[in-house]
């Protein structure tokens, strides 16, 4: 997408930290753990850092929740001019 391409700073990129982000972001493990299809305990394991290898669907959800609250208002302008241009259809 061409709104991750314009991020000012850099999204959390360790498993640890995306968790926390997204757990700053909904506020309960039983939250991001519905959001990402595991449990909430799964949730404290991987924040905690006891967990650090989940299954290989596991990893995408996460980033997709992470991307999907990183910087709104920057994403929000990149859209905007995107539809300002007439080369561009969104």
């Amino acid at each position: 997408m061409r709104d991750r391409e314009s991020y000012t700073t850099t999204p959390p990129r360790t498993l640890k930290g995306q968790i926390n982000y997204v757990l700053r972001k909904l506020g309960t493990a039983r939250a991001v753990g519905s959001e990402i299809g595991i449990t909430a305990d799964s949730v404290n394991r991987y924040r905690r850092g006891a967990r650090q290898y989940p299954p290989s669907h596991i990893p995408s959800r996460i980033d997709e929740a992470v991307h999907s609250r990183w910087q709104p208002r920057v994403r929000e302008r990149v859209r905007r001019r995107a539809a300002q241009q007439a080369t561009m259809t969104v």
